[in-house]
């Protein structure tokens, strides 16, 4: 059944598309690979870029997941490239017995940059297996009638253990140095270093802080920038370490 904006979305998207000019450019639609805990409700962009001159009036998306990790609760486009009056609510509905999701939107002017299509809503169960996840694959996505050209690629949404501020997600001990310093340790490790990587609540890789080896183990101290020095929002950041055969995943927040 469709959702809210579907019977405008839908009675004007034959009409749009067909009026919509044609371009020669390529689109770039993509989901960003996420990091989840069990029970989290979060909010996965579907990002696009090469938009600027390629006249998209609407877009139609199929995306596939596995119900065993996900649930899709919604479709929005509030602080998107399409959130904007000239564009309707998008129209969507899971269609049962498939683990699709279909969603359908078209405006009277064109998408120009590049940023987030729309923002899909995933709840993850409590019953979700953790350190394993499902794709999102982009199964179809065209451009108002097929012009222009679209390459797509999908993400993971990988589920962890259940994490928020400073607890521990992992057999990794996190502290809390001040309201936007972090740090990880490992400790009583014999390798020598290891990789942690900080990603933003759309996924988008934000930071590598630089391992440190003491007698104490090895440790991983974030201070709220990005990997250009600078100061990060408030918020939930995503980080994933991996240190020899191992890898652990969880969630922080910086207070600002």
């Amino acid at each position: 059944m469709l959702r809210k904006g579907s019977v405008r979305a839908c009675a004007c998207l034959g009409v749009l598309l067909a009026s919509a000019a044609c371009g020669a450019s390529t689109v770039t639609v993509s989901i960003p690979d996420t990091m989840a805990a069990r029970g989290d409700t979060l909010w996965i962009p579907v990002l696009a870029s090469g938009l600027t001159d390629s006249n998209v009036y609407a877009y139609q998306l199929i995306v596939s997941f596995d119900s065993t990790f996900v649930t899709m609760v919604g479709v929005s486009n509030d602080g998107t490239l399409t959130g904007v009056g000239s564009w309707m609510d998008p129209a969507w509905n899971v269609v049962a017995g498939e683990d699709s999701l279909r969603i359908a939107c078209a405006g009277t002017a064109p998408l120009t940059g590049e940023g987030p299509l729309l923002l899909m809503g995933v709840a993850v169960p409590a019953t979700a297996p953790v350190d394993s996840g499902t794709f999102l694959d982009l199964a179809g996505c065209i451009l108002n009638e097929g012009d222009p050209a679209v390459s797509v690629r999908g993400g993971w949404l990988f589920v962890t253990p259940a994490s928020v501020g400073g607890a521990v997600a992992c057999p990794v001990e996190v502290e809390r140095l001040s309201p936007a310093a972090i740090r990880w340790r490992l400790a009583g490790e014999d390798a020598e270093g290891g990789h942690l990587e900080i990603y933003d609540a759309f996924g988008v890789f934000v930071a590598p802080p630089a391992p440190v080896r003491s007698d104490e183990g090895v440790t991983f101290t974030w201070r709220g920038n990005d990997s250009a020095g600078e100061p990060v929002s408030g918020g939930v950041y995503f980080y994933r370490l991996s240190h020899g055969d191992r890898e652990y995943r969880g969630k922080v927040r910086i207070l600002k």
